[in-house]
């Protein structure tokens, strides 16, 4: 029960040192038993007689406790060595040094076992919660879409993609003919229509359908109550469009372009700064800057009827007609050089009332002769496919109320269409 020449921390260490090896580095297990001593002590039994050993701080001396890492690890399998050499000598076998050192291994397996355990509970968790996600598609739409997110932030510093945005093309295919499948326009549709247009209303108005039997049949259609909520419906008059662009730090820094009906942008705001003294005015414009294009949008909000396919550009563009005495014109004001290159167009009366005029592009003027001509007031919302339409506007006569619509174009992938 006693070796000569060993205190009583060097027995706690001897106890545990029976399960060590006898030459090499001490394993892992030895340090984690060594460790769990070290932090709780330990009750150790050997045979019929019962004996209590602690390690702790308290009985290292300032010496020891000041030593390296390196310098304790040897010091303390200097003596464990040592130690086990003295047991042996003193006449314990192999099974009561196993016995003594039981508790110290117990103690360490039973770490072992918690973090197994540990991780077990960890790892179920992120099953259940991976599998709940996945069940509900929504939850699984939002982290998705973080995750896409999340890596163009972190790729935006190092890789400029935004010049790929607009492209319908990254990588030029040699071998493709972009003239091929591509015949004559069909012009069967303005036939069809008769001068006349297709009126839906909001609610039975069906996303798939109209961008089937509509955008790409390049059939017109408007659909009535549609922009009901937009705020431009109730907040957007002559003399806010006059105050946001001279004051907002976004649109009055902007460059407009496509400026249709007078010579330049200030020409326009100066009337629209000064109503009352503006006689007619009927313009569009457009805007062309992001920023400003984000600013604008703010006004209104895409339908929920508009097909999933159909995508908005990064344009949009205001129709003002004033003054005291509108001006009708036989051709009206055109729109369409403000939508070059878009596939479809969408206009949204939000104050007062509008005529526009839908007539055939120049391939189907010889067939279709007879233009579309339609009143829209607010609440209204028109699509117009521009691979067979232009679009003019004129103000009505009876309506002495001004008069403001918003529009942009939308594009579409022609080859899975």
């Amino acid at each position: 029960s006693s070796y000569p020449g060993v205190t009583l921390r060097r027995k706690t260490e001897f106890e545990f040192f029976a399960l060590c090896p006898a030459t090499g580095k001490l394993n892992k297990t030895c340090w984690q038993s060594l460790l769990c001593g070290i932090e709780g002590g330990t009750r150790m039994t050997g045979g019929t007689e019962k004996r209590s050993a602690f390690l702790s701080k308290a009985s290292l001396d300032s010496s020891e406790l000041n030593q390296s890492e390196e310098e304790k690890r040897k010091l303390v399998e200097k003596e464990l060595r040592a130690l086990k050499e003295r047991g042996i000598a003193a006449g314990l076998n192999e099974k009561e040094r196993i016995k003594c050192a039981e508790p110290f291994v117990e103690c360490a397996r039973r770490k072992e076992r918690m973090v197994f355990l540990q991780r077990l509970v960890w790892l179920s968790l992120l099953v259940s919660v991976c599998s709940g996600v996945l069940l509900h598609q929504k939850s699984c739409d939002w982290i998705t879409t973080q995750m896409r997110l999340f890596s163009v932030r972190a790729i935006k510093p190092y890789w400029d993609f935004t010049i790929y945005y607009n492209d319908q093309c990254i990588v030029n295919n040699p071998l493709y003919d972009e003239s091929a499948g591509q015949g004559e326009l069909d012009c069967s549709i303005c036939k069809e229509l008769k001068g006349k247009i297709e009126h839906l209303q909001s609610k039975d108005a069906d996303p798939q359908a109209l961008f089937d039997d509509f955008l790409l049949s390049n059939a017109p259609v408007i659909i009535h109550k549609a922009v009901d909520d937009w705020k431009a419906t109730t907040g957007l008059t002559i003399e806010k469009l006059a105050e946001m662009y001279t004051t907002d730090p976004v649109l009055s820094k902007a460059e407009v372009c496509d400026v249709t009906g007078l010579s330049s942008f200030d020409a326009i705001m100066k009337r629209l700064k000064n109503p009352q003294k503006t006689k007619s005015m009927n313009v569009v414009w457009q805007n062309c800057d992001k920023a400003a294009y984000k600013q604008f949008r703010k006004w209104y909000r895409r339908p929920s009827f508009l097909p999933p396919a159909a995508e908005a550009v990064h344009t949009n563009f205001a129709i003002v007609s004033m003054g005291q005495d509108k001006t009708r014109t036989r051709s009206g004001t055109v729109i369409s050089p403000s939508l070059e290159g878009d596939l479809a167009s969408w206009i949204a009366q939000v104050k007062g009332k509008l005529e526009y005029t839908l007539f055939p592009v120049r391939d189907c003027a010889a067939e279709c002769k007879k233009p579309i001509k339609v009143t829209m007031n607010p609440g209204d919302y028109l699509l117009v496919p521009l691979e067979m339409w232009e679009v003019s506007f004129n103000p009505v006569s009876s309506s002495a109320e001004d008069a403001i619509a918003l529009g942009s174009g939308l594009m579409w992938d022609t080859a899975s269409a």
